[in-house]
């Protein structure tokens, strides 16, 4: 299932030092660089590699190839072309950073926070990496601390739209809901809306604040914010999960059923999709569909 807090990782990468040198490989590693920030992951990849191949000691073609595949989600190749750069590479912040949005990526939060820490002990105004800590914190429970460093990067850069949105979901990601104070919920929602305010198609925003509307029962704004997360994003499975659920919630199990089915369809391998399915059938008073269902999840748990 997608995650409730995101990471974007931009780096800024040293055009000047390397085109000063005139390097072998250096037009290959110039396009490398173009591709890369217009978000042209694979081709990109290709560029860095020939321009290994022309001159194998350019060694931030490494890195950034590295990077390449870890969008990719290659992380084996990933995680290869980066150690080829750390041999050479010494107390360089965009490797230590780069490693540690690969190990975040991979769902390794405790392998990611020492490379994080060295980042921003190297950089302390990046405030992408201070935001990169704080996923790698809130993958680990660790919600206050995840809260402190996506703080952090609020205060270097208060235009940072999804350090607002990672604030927001660390307040009640890491704990019971249940447990949550409304007090906490708006807190939540306030940076859910500066994130928005930033940037309006900041789709996992409008989701996250859905669920937030949710927890207070504000149903009609939480499905106004699914609704818009869908517009946003319409073959995000666990979206549609989202709004199936606060659909049953609200008594409305045909678009329930529908949303829930159709999650299902985006992604099978959703047990608790079956359960949620289940339940609704059974609301609806569709039994036989309810059994089956639950059985699906028994089958697949």
């Amino acid at each position: 299932m997608i995650k409730k807090f995101a990471l974007i990782i931009i780096l800024t990468l040293p055009f000047g030092r390397l085109m000063a040198q005139n390097q072998p490989g250096e037009e290959d590693y110039a396009k490398g660089l173009q591709l890369y920030f217009e978000g042209y992951y694979q081709l990109a990849a290709t560029s860095f590699g020939n321009a290994i191949k022309t001159n194998p000691k350019l060694y931030e073609a490494y890195l950034y190839q590295g990077n390449c595949y870890a969008n990719l989600h290659q992380f084996n190749a990933a995680e290869k072309d980066l150690k080829i750069a750390a041999k050479h590479l010494k107390k360089n912040q965009k490797l230590e950073f780069a490693f540690g949005y690969l190990y975040n990526e991979m769902g390794n939060y405790k392998n990611a926070i020492p490379h994080l820490e060295k980042a921003v002990l190297l950089d302390p105004k990046d405030a992408l990496a201070f935001n990169a800590l704080g996923v790698s914190c809130q993958g680990l429970h660790r919600a206050r601390t995840a809260i402190d460093n996506y703080s952090n990067a609020i205060k270097l850069d208060s235009n940072l739209a999804i350090a607002y949105n990672n604030r927001g979901t660390a307040i009640y990601e890491n704990q019971d809901v249940d447990a949550a104070s409304s007090f906490d919920i708006r807190s939540a929602i306030k940076d859910l809306d500066k994130a928005i305010k930033i940037d309006p198609a900041l789709c996992v925003a409008l989701r996250n604040r859905g669920l937030a509307y949710s927890f207070l029962n504000k149903n009609d704004l939480a499905l106004t914010d699914l609704n818009a997360a869908i517009k946003c994003q319409n073959n995000n499975a666990t979206y549609y999960l989202n709004r199936g659920s606060l659909l049953t919630t609200m008594h409305q199990y045909k678009g329930a059923i529908t949303d829930i089915s159709y999650a299902l369809e985006l992604n099978p391998n959703q047990p608790e999709a079956y359960i949620l399915l289940g339940e609704s059938y059974a609301r609806a008073g569709s039994t036989q569909d309810a059994v089956i269902a639950e059985m699906k999840a028994y089958i697949m748990d």
